[in-house]
């Protein structure tokens, strides 16, 4: 079975000699893609067939392209048509081509070049012997040098393919054993026809047609680079001019309402169209109790109530106050009557002699370790000031029992505090929501806000013992919103309206634009804005008119017809590239850019 090598359109010769060198197969079948060189040059054809026979290997070659089977054909090397054939041994038909006649001998007309026999190739006896032609036509112009190869050769035959691929003329050479690879110039005549054909050789047409194609491709690239350059020169220059202009402040004032039933902007009434939002919600928030409470023990002891007054006996009930030199409030624990005071009557003045006298428990009316006092005098807060000196107390022993237990209470202020703080905090959370929901050109004033509180609870009353409380609230919001645009808009054409004729606002960051709410109507989704306008006004220039005047002008003469026109202080004009001194002859290369002052 034979050994199928593919080889590559441009494989060079030496390259494929190699490879059959190398293969262990006897049968070689080397496969030609169409358009290879390999098989369109009979000297290449008749190397492999040496080399072949030098490797003692059988070499055939697989191939569609007639030209290569024709060639292949003529020196004896067998011809596949496909990779399947050549590796079962079929054969394709071997295509018989007619040969020359009236060849020369082997040694005839044989032209030694350099040691090597060459073969001169003589047209008119050719001519001659076929009859088929009368006449030879020249071209026009004679062909240059071309080099032609000489080789090693059994049978050279002239091919030239016509329309029927058919082989025309055969021209055979004798073996030559010394034959090598020769270059030779080539003669004026080479390149003819010879024998039976007529009109320009293949050579001198290919050559013709090559000039023609140069000069049709120099032609063609020349007008494209005019054109390229044309249309460079005509879009690639740019102009930038900066015209400084006269501009003077302006300040207008106008009264816009915002209703939330209108639909677009009015022009006539000043009004924009509004958007009210309603939010409602609930917060729950966490406080300190801020109060103190002292919950230890009160002191507790004894104090002797004492009657200096008169002789009647006297009842103090539970409950009675007794209030110490150093202010320490204690009361009774328990009934207490104490007896009379005895008198006696000297020069019928009553002098005390015994005054009556009863113990009576008592506690302090306030826990903590202040209750434990020395022995002291006490006074009967529980009688009327002009009794409480007739009765009076005193304690013989100290008080005693009273210690500290400090805790956090709730205030009246803490509960005051959280309503309000909570109350602010969930108006803002709503705000802060409501503004997360309209769109960033909506404006939502504070003065257009309206907040109700539906309810609000705390978690304690005032006087609770606790370190904290929460504070429960929810509360409505109800708002009105209106685009900034749309009362910058209309502001701004209501100063425009008022302006002369030819004039125009300048758009710059001078420009200012407030407003402020007069009047709120939440419910009726109506509020009225006082509007204030802040700016500059200036001369109006068209532009397309400027660079209309200035297009395909020097920068000197553009700048003195911008400079020409009314308001204008001056013009700097730059132009890209920097080598041009004339501006671009078409108006969208031309860049304005107006710059306002005060003269």
């Amino acid at each position: 079975m034979s050994k199928i090598i593919y080889l590559e359109p441009d494989e060079e010769i030496t390259d494929v000699i190699n490879k059959i060198s190398k293969t262990d197969s006897d049968t070689v079948s080397l496969v030609i893609p169409r358009g290879s060189t390999l098989a369109n040059s009979v000297v290449n054809l008749k190397l492999l067939t040496k080399k072949g026979k030098e490797f003692k290997k059988n070499v055939s070659i697989v191939s569609v392209d007639k030209n290569a089977k024709n060639l292949a054909a003529q020196i004896g090397l067998p011809v596949f048509s496909s990779a399947s054939e050549a590796k079962e041994g079929m054969s394709a038909p071997e295509i018989t081509s007619p040969v020359a006649k009236n060849l020369p001998d082997d040694d005839q007309d044989l032209e030694v070049t350099d040691g090597i026999k060459v073969h001169q190739y003589d047209k008119d006896q050719a001519g001659a012997v076929s009859g088929e032609q009368s006449e030879i036509v020249n071209p026009t112009t004679p062909p240059e040098e071309e080099v032609i190869e000489a080789v090693k050769d059994e049978n050279e035959i002239l091919i030239n393919n016509d329309s029927n691929d058919s082989i025309q003329n055969e021209e055979a050479l004798p073996e030559k054993n010394d034959y090598k690879l020769i270059k030779k110039p080539m003669t004026k005549d080479f390149g003819q026809n010879s024998g039976g054909f007529s009109g320009p050789s293949t050579f001198g047409k290919m050559r013709q047609g090559k000039k023609r194609r140069k000069i049709i491709i120099w032609s063609i690239g020349g007008s494209v680079a005019l054109l390229i350059t044309l249309g460079l020169f005509a879009t690639l220059p740019k102009a930038k001019v900066r015209i400084s202009v006269v501009s003077e402040p302006i300040s207008e004032q106008a009264e816009i309402k915002v209703d939330k039933s209108a639909s677009e902007v009015n022009f006539e009434n000043l009004t924009i169209p509004g958007k009210s939002v309603v939010k409602e919600d609930i917060l729950e928030e966490p406080f300190v109790a801020s109060g103190t409470k002292n919950v230890g023990k009160p002191a507790s002891g004894k104090i002797t109530i004492y009657n200096t007054q008169n002789s009647d006996k006297k009842s103090f009930p539970t409950g009675t106050k007794f209030s110490s030199t150093s202010g320490i409030e204690f009361v009774s624990t328990a009934d207490a009557e104490v007896p009379g005071a005895q008198f006696i009557v000297v020069n019928n003045v009553p002098i005390l002699q015994n005054a009556g006298k009863i113990d009576v428990a008592v506690q302090a009316t306030s826990p903590g370790a202040s209750g434990n006092i020395e022995p002291t005098n006490f006074t009967i807060t529980s009688l009327e000031k002009i009794y409480q000196a007739g009765y009076n107390g005193k304690s013989t022993v100290a008080m005693s029992g009273g210690n500290d237990s400090i805790v956090k209470v709730v205030t009246d202020g803490d509960l005051a505090n959280a309503k309000t703080s909570a109350e602010n905090d969930l108006k803002n959370k709503i705000i802060e929501a409501i503004k997360a929901e309209i769109s960033e050109n909506d404006k939502l004033l504070d003065s257009a806000i309206g907040v109700s509180v539906v309810s609000g609870v705390s978690s304690a009353k005032s006087g609770d013992i606790a370190d904290n409380f929460n504070y429960k609230v929810s509360s409505k919001v109800e708002a009105i919103t209106f685009s900034e645009a749309d009362f910058k808009e209309l502001i701004t054409k209501n100063v425009s309206s008022k302006l002369g004729e030819g004039k125009m606002i300048v758009e710059s960051g001078n420009q200012e634009i407030k407003y402020e709410v007069t009047n709120a109507d939440i419910a009726g989704g109506k509020i009225s804005l006082k509007g204030s306008f802040s700016g500059y006004v200036a001369k109006k220039y068209d532009q397309a008119e400027l660079k209309k005047e200035i297009k395909g002008k020097a920068v000197s003469t553009a700048t003195t017809k911008l400079t020409a026109h009314e308001g204008v202080l001056s013009a700097d004009i730059v132009i890209s590239p920097k080598f041009l001194r004339t501006l671009p002859f078409l108006a969208n290369r031309i860049e304005l850019e107006f710059i306002y002052g005060t003269q």
